[in-house]
């Protein structure tokens, strides 16, 4: 099948049993997309409608761009409305990231990010990357996912700029940005998020850095997650403030419980933690 992946193919099609059909397809066409991703989108379009066929056609449509990125992202553009052409062109960025990553942030305003990422049904402030990618069902992997991982890879501070400057209504996942970047730089992105004016995009990113801060980083801060949290503006202090007091209640309930009393929040929600953490 290596050796001739198109011969592979048309021994597939000539199957009587759709059952044997549809096991050696995915492989099948797989091999073609390798060899020629042009061959492989026209082989996966011939796909019964369907999962596989919507694997197999972002599959071609990222190994496409890696070769010929107009090109690639006008057939994504022309597919018809929705989740697959969103995917499509999710695949073509996560493409052009390693080659070309002004190309790539430059493709990100033009991304519907809400409805990239509605198969988890999770929230990007809420949900880590592992719970959304088990979550997600079908392929397992939101192409939202693997663009932001592509993007983390090449230029996170181009990818940070470039969804920063999006309203908050448009879903772009800012937060998981900032976590992952702050996985691999995290003085770099702490610069970033500093200079950040105040605004959603601020708080956003103070939610995705404060996250890897308390439940990620080897070495867990939490009293600097807390000093980022007033930061913040007043609806997400809540938010991270509670988020941050519950890993290091986890760790250490004493310490969590002492260092509500220099929080500078209102009295009310000092009692309302007090309550909740003691």
């Amino acid at each position: 099948m290596n050796r001739d992946p198109g011969a592979a193919h048309a021994w597939m099609r000539a199957l009587a049993d759709p059952v044997k059909r549809r096991r050696v397809e995915d492989i099948a066409i797989s091999q073609i997309i390798s060899n020629d991703p042009v061959a492989g989108l026209k082989a996966a379009g011939e796909m019964a409608m369907g999962q596989r066929r919507f694997t197999r056609t972002v599959e071609a449509l990222g190994a496409w761009a890696r070769q010929d990125p107009s090109s690639a992202r006008a057939a994504a553009e022309a597919l018809p409305p929705g989740y697959q052409r969103q995917s499509a062109l999710a695949a073509v960025a996560g493409s052009l990231a390693a080659s070309n990553t002004a190309a790539a942030a430059a493709m990100l305003p033009s991304l519907d990010w809400k409805n990239l990422t509605q198969s988890s049904g999770n929230s990007w402030i809420y949900t880590d990357a592992e719970n959304k990618r088990r979550s997600s069902g079908g392929s397992g992997y939101p192409p939202a996912d693997l663009l932001v991982d592509q993007l983390v890879k090449t230029d996170p501070r181009a990818a940070a700029d470039a969804l920063a400057s999006l309203p908050e209504e448009s879903g772009a996942p800012l937060t998981e940005i900032v976590q992952k970047w702050a996985g691999t730089q995290p003085e770099a992105a702490s610069r970033w998020l500093r200079d950040l004016p105040a605004g959603p995009a601020r708080d956003h990113g103070i939610q995705g850095l404060t996250y890897w801060l308390v439940a990620e980083n080897p070495e867990p801060d939490y009293p600097a997650a807390l000093a980022w949290a007033a930061d913040a503006s007043p609806e997400w202090q809540s938010i991270i403030y509670t988020q941050t007091l519950q890993h290091w209640h986890q760790k250490d309930p004493q310490a969590a419980a002492a260092a509500i009393a220099g929080l500078p929040v209102s009295p009310e929600i000092r009692e309302n933690l007090e309550r909740r953490f003691r």
